[in-house]
């Protein structure tokens, strides 16, 4: 049988980037997507306002991770492996939020590459961005 070897697995559910990414950037990088997010229109832009959501919503769980020190500040997890990994390694600041995020990314087969959408989903992905960055947010204040 296959031996599992967590620290391996790990590893390959991760992002390294020779440019380390303290919370601090993270938090950085996301509010110049949210100003972008802020000139969009909800229903002409749908399809970029969700994106933009998960973009910003990893880049919050990412800083939250570094916080928790469970990621290096040269790896992140990436935006389609954070509800899978939060759960399986029980991360229990960022449990709660779970839905959120796998809320997030089952919009994106159908209303960004589908031929689903209107504003309404728009507003949606706001709220659970919403809702993922207050969550992030006490842990950051933790």
């Amino acid at each position: 049988m296959y031996q599992y070897n967590e620290k391996l697995l790990f590893s390959l559910l991760l992002y390294q980037y020779n440019d380390k990414m303290k919370s601090e950037d993270h938090l950085s990088k996301s509010k110049s997507m949210e100003q972008t997010l802020r000139k969009l229109n909800e229903t002409a832009d749908y399809e970029t306002i969700i994106e933009l959501c998960m973009l910003i919503s990893a880049h919050h769980v990412n800083a939250a991770l570094h916080r928790l020190n469970v990621t290096p500040v040269d790896r992140d997890i990436k935006h389609n492996k954070l509800v899978g990994e939060i759960k399986r390694r029980r991360i229990r600041e960022l449990l709660d939020i779970c839905e959120t995020i796998g809320g997030l990314e089952n919009l994106r087969p159908r209303h960004v590459y589908g031929k689903g959408g209107n504003g309404e989903v728009a507003k949606r992905a706001l709220r659970m961005l919403s809702g993922v960055q207050e969550a992030c947010a006490r842990v950051l204040k933790g």
